[in-house]
């Protein structure tokens, strides 16, 4: 199994895809656009471009947003242990 990221159907695929309605992309990619090497065919390289960049964007703010939740549970934690440990010690 392997796994790619798709486009936009190129002219070619789009008129296959007219023929063949009811097969599933990675089909028609290994039977008529000769398997992975075949994917600039299938779909437009720009569009699997855009793409690869969406995801790259989507893991990087996701990447962020958990950094984000453990400073501030860090913080939140610090805070709360900070507070009773004066309180122990008056």
């Amino acid at each position: 199994m392997s796994r790619y990221v798709k486009g936009a159907y190129s002219p070619a695929a789009i008129e296959y895809k007219k023929e063949h309605a009811t097969q599933k992309d990675d089909e028609a990619l290994r039977n008529y656009f000769g398997g992975a090497s075949g994917i600039e065919l299938y779909w437009t390289k720009d569009s699997i471009n855009a793409n690869i960049f969406k995801l790259i964007i989507s893991y990087c703010l996701l990447i962020m947003f958990f950094v984000a939740s453990i400073s501030l549970l860090t913080e939140v934690l610090a805070s709360r242990f900070a507070k009773s440990t004066k309180k122990a010690h008056s």
